[in-house]
């Protein structure tokens, strides 16, 4: 997925929503993608997300923090537990990919910018900003979801094997049937 400043809101729900079915048909084959972040992300036409690096090692690339801990990826996309060493499991994925979501529509991850440091102790222990503080024409529907799915406690996450995907494609739906929201 391109870096870019901010998505359109319609765009960014789309894509969650691709990202969101792909997770959940992935997490059904028992298997947990664990480092999602923008450069595991391809947009076909018409911005269908494609998952990429499944087939990947794990452990081998990825940032060795100061604390000697190393993290699979960028420490702005990863989950807290995944940050403190812990296995990664499906509501980590749901983590990375309200990560994703919300660089979308802010134009930078939860956990902001800066060392690699900062990043994954604001991550692990500051509940991400409201991106409608940050865009104020996000839904409501749009931002509850993310909120949800960017929690501290996975337990508090949403499951993608339950409604979420539907959820964020149902987002992007009534966006779509605003006309002004296209641009948004």
């Amino acid at each position: 997925m391109e870096a870019r400043p901010r998505f359109p809101v319609l765009r960014a729900a789309r894509i969650a929503a691709g990202l969101a079915w792909g997770l959940s048909a992935i997490h059904r084959e028992r298997v947990v993608y664990g480092d999602l972040g923008p450069g595991r992300v391809v947009l076909l036409d018409g911005d269908v997300p494609r998952l990429q690096g499944l087939d990947a090692p794990r452990g081998r690339d990825g940032m060795r923090l100061r604390s000697g801990l190393r993290v699979p990826g960028d420490p702005g996309y990863l989950a807290p537990e995944v940050l403190r060493g812990e296995p990664p499991t499906p509501r980590s994925d749901v983590f990375s990919l309200g990560c994703l979501l919300h660089a979308m529509l802010a134009g930078e991850p939860p956990a902001g910018r800066g060392s690699p440091e900062e990043v994954a102790r604001t991550a692990m222990l500051r509940e991400a900003p409201d991106v409608g503080s940050l865009r104020f024409w996000v839904p409501r529907a749009l931002r509850r979801a993310l909120r949800e799915m960017l929690r501290l406690d996975p337990s508090e996450r949403p499951d993608l094997a339950g409604e979420l995907p539907s959820r964020l494609e149902a987002a992007a739906e009534r966006i779509a049937r605003l006309p002004w929201y296209r641009y948004a």
